[in-house]
């Protein structure tokens, strides 16, 4: 005689969907943002590189001098009159003789400035200028041995900061070509966020992300994306103003010239032009669910820790950041985001505290953001930590404090 039965699968509220599974993780790392997946083509567009980057930076790098003819140029980074406080340095272009032109010359990201046949590139730029407002800047993309693959002029007629844009359509394919700015006449000009993208990005924003990569990543068809990193979301100090401050979202959305460069934890600097916006937005048009993953107080590398008592701004971030990602429009960090183009919610599920964490301090400090964010947004599904390892204390210090705290996923960062 058989007997036959029946199978029931029992679910559970907690955890990830199962077609959730199997997604993609971003990180900032080998330039995978500035001079990567984001498609701005200058490097150090605002002079902000920095020695706390890196030893060897300086604020002059990826920039060099241009004098043609019988031009002399002297050119100096300042900061006495800065565009804003966030983006203090500028360039200072001291026309000493103007000969057949004189400015400065950007070498773009690795090999060079990549340029297509018959495509269009947006320049923009902060300008001013003491004198010859009647003389333009040509602003040129050219090859290495100077020809010219396409230009545009601009009249800098103000002595105030202003914006400046042109398009420029290139006549070549060049993958090694510099981004050339001169001018003639007397005096000084002076130039902050310099800036070229292609036309033709991802979904065709501008100031988006490059088509190339973008399409690369869509195909895989990520049902998650996680980002902005692992270790450079809880590196740094505790102060928000800071070059080396751990990595606040709040500092990343908005007019790109107010957003302040950082140290990237992996020793080259980071403009913050690919930010929470944009990141929200790249994962919308990949079809792939946003899990950002924000620091909890705690740097584990430095051993810095915000005080128990000092740490309900750390947790305010991460609930100002739900809102944002999906509060509606009367909301004051909803209407944020539709003021920046995106009126409708970005429908977050997930979010992620620390990244890899071991040590008590994390684990002391975890509590307050899942019971901060479970009491005003019980619908999102909280990530704890497990640390770096398969197994061990600090594994099971990770399962502990998801199991104490109802966790909905742990991160087995291994």
């Amino acid at each position: 005689m058989k007997t036959e039965g029946n199978l029931t699968i029992h679910t559970q509220k907690r955890g990830a969907a199962l077609g959730d599974l199997f997604g993609i993780f971003f990180e900032d790392l080998n330039h995978a943002a500035d001079g990567g997946l984001y498609a701005e083509l200058v490097q150090n567009r605002s002079f902000e590189f920095d020695p706390i980057d890196r030893a060897d930076y300086h604020a002059l790098m990826a920039w060099e001098p241009v004098e043609r003819g019988d031009g002399k140029t002297v050119i100096t980074v300042e900061d006495n009159e800065p565009l804003n406080d966030r983006n203090p340095h500028y360039v200072a272009i001291d026309i000493v003789a103007e000969g057949d032109g004189v400015g400065l010359m950007n070498l773009g990201f690795n090999s060079g400035i990549p340029v297509k046949e018959g495509e269009n590139y947006k320049f923009s730029v902060y300008a001013r200028r003491e004198t010859s407002f009647d003389v333009p800047l040509i602003v040129s993309i050219e090859s290495t041995n100077g020809i010219i693959h396409g230009e545009a002029e601009i009249a800098v007629n103000h002595s105030e900061w202003t914006r400046y844009e042109a398009v420029i359509k290139s006549k070549a394919t060049d993958t090694s070509s510099r981004l050339v700015i001169v001018t003639k006449g007397s005096g000084r000009v002076y130039l902050d966020m310099v800036s070229l993208f292609p036309e033709k990005t991802f979904m065709n924003r501008p100031g988006g992300m490059r088509e190339d990569i973008s399409l690369l990543l869509a195909d895989l068809k990520p049902k998650f994306m996680r980002f902005p990193g692992g270790c450079l979301v809880h590196d740094g100090s505790l102060n928000q103003d800071d070059r080396d401050s751990m990595y606040r979202w709040k500092n990343t959305i908005g007019d790109v010239a107010q957003r302040p460069a950082r140290r990237n934890n992996w020793s080259y600097n980071q403009t913050l032009g690919l930010g929470y916006f944009e990141y929200f937005q790249f994962c919308e048009d990949i079809g792939a669910k946003p899990i950002p993953v924000l620091p909890g107080g705690y740097d584990p590398h430095h051993k810095r820790m915000v005080p128990l008592d000092e740490l309900m701004p750390w947790v305010e971030d991460a609930l100002d950041l739900i809102e944002f990602a999906n509060g509606d429009i009367s909301s004051k960090w909803g209407r944020i985001r539709a003021n920046l183009g995106h009126p409708e919610p970005f429908g977050l599920e997930y979010i992620g505290i620390g990244n890899e964490e071991v040590g008590a301090p994390f684990f002391e400090r975890y509590p307050y953001f899942h019971q901060a964010i479970k009491e005003k947004y019980p619908d999102i599904k909280v990530i704890n930590s497990s640390g770096p390892f398969s197994a061990g204390k600090e594994y099971e210090r990770g399962w502990t404090s998801a199991k104490e705290n109802k966790s909905d996923l742990v991160d087995e960062h291994y």
